[in-house]
């Protein structure tokens, strides 16, 4: 009985670590392959469009709300180039497992108005995570400004980690098969006028559902950024983020070699315990993997806290 008394404290401080402290343990892992909702009828999971600002242009969006009062964390999910994936299966499995998830659509792209670029996808981005955490659109979505997530996919990982290098207070990012572009624009420059040649019809063939741009204008952004925007080049600046990095064996648009191990390697090497990597046998969009990869996600998400 005494040996008793002396470990009870211990364990009643176990326990409510792991039933009340703030953010552990609550993110829902069954959400990947089973409907969760419990019929909250005061707070049921539902969805909402909106519509945010970015320079003056209207960029329309969806949030998928979670479960329950809140205030949920909440993940901005970041479309590629030109969108044809938008990892809407991810953003609803985020949802059943207690997270709100946010996708909207660049300017130029998919409806939103303005011109498309690469370098306004990263502004309309970063003015989405500020439209989340104004007070009365964090209130209305049950959103908990602090605690945004930025995930993207292709161009949408590039987007995420200019985010990471921009805003100092955000600090969990996942990029999946994440498009260096400023690295691009320099391999394919090295490559010559056969390079060129290629990229442009690469880009033309992506390039229809975006306005006011064209494949050689988006090319001459490329050559513009190459060095501005070479992802190499922010890991000083992403000390104290918390990065996953998801990318596939097959991929093809952003190959492993280029666009995911030289940056791995890098900021794993300046910041050892804050860099993770998922790496799966599959293509550029995961179209053989994606209950494996939403899995390896939120497990990275629950390890952070969420």
């Amino acid at each position: 009985m005494p040996a008793l008394k002396k470990i009870l404290p211990s364990l009643l401080w176990v326990f409510c670590f792991l039933f009340f402290a703030p953010g552990s343990l609550a993110l829902d892992l069954s959400a990947i392959n089973e409907d969760t909702a419990k019929g909250d009828r005061e707070a049921p999971a539902t969805m909402s469009a909106f519509i945010a600002k970015s320079a003056g242009n209207d960029l329309y969006g969806i949030i998928y709300i979670a479960e329950g009062k809140g205030p949920h964390p909440t993940v901005l999910v970041l479309h590629g180039f030109p969108g044809n994936e938008k990892f809407l299966d991810f953003a609803q499995t985020l949802r059943r497992a207690g997270l709100n998830s946010v996708f909207f659509s660049y300017r130029g792209a998919w409806g939103s108005n303005g011109n498309f670029s690469y370098i306004n996808c990263v502004d309309d981005a970063e003015a989405v995570v500020k439209f989340l955490r104004d007070p009365a659109v964090a209130a209305k979505y049950r959103i908990d400004p602090g605690k945004i997530v930025v995930s993207g996919h292709s161009m949408g990982g590039f987007v995420a980690l200019n985010l990471a290098k921009r805003m100092k207070d955000v600090k969990h990012f996942i990029s999946f098969s994440g498009w260096n572009i400023g690295y691009y624009g320099q391999r394919q420059l090295a490559g010559g006028a056969e390079a060129k040649e290629k990229s442009l019809a690469w880009i033309a063939a992506s390039a229809a559902p975006l306005k006011g741009t064209s494949p050689q204008a988006l090319w001459d952004e490329i050559v513009r950024i190459k060095d501005s925007h070479n992802l190499l080049n922010y890991v000083p600046d992403l000390a104290g983020k918390k990065i996953l990095m998801v990318a596939a064996g097959k991929d093809v648009p952003c190959p492993l070699a280029f666009d995911h191990a030289p940056l791995f390697s890098a900021l794993k090497k300046a910041y050892p315990n804050d860099i993770e990597e998922f790496i799966i046998d599959d293509d550029h969009a995961y179209s053989a993997s994606r209950i494996a990869v939403t899995r390896a996600s939120l497990e990275w998400l629950r390890k952070q806290g969420f």
